[in-house]
């Protein structure tokens, strides 16, 4: 064993692997974030115009929000790699 920290990427598959995940956690945010924004939109016009919001406007607000969620912990997960023991 060697005293010097091993580097977290180090050969040529741990980089396919990680632009693999840097790419569907892009695909979460690029689907979730609209999906998020257009439902809150969707979801105040309807209240400020005095109707009952969508169901549906509710639902897709929570799915674009759990895809903003997944693709910020999976990209930051490939971003800021843990160290190998």
């Amino acid at each position: 064993m060697s005293d010097r920290p091993e580097k977290p990427y180090s050969t040529a598959n741990d980089w396919i692997n990680r632009a693999i995940v840097l790419v569907i956690a892009l695909m979460c945010l690029i689907f979730g974030v609209p999906l998020v924004g257009g439902s809150a939109l969707s979801f105040t016009t309807m209240i400020a115009a005095g109707e009952w919001p969508n169901p549906w406007t509710i639902v897709a607000f929570g799915i674009g929000l759990a895809l903003c969620a997944f693709g910020v912990v999976v990209g930051w997960s490939a971003l800021v790699p843990r160290r190998k023991a």
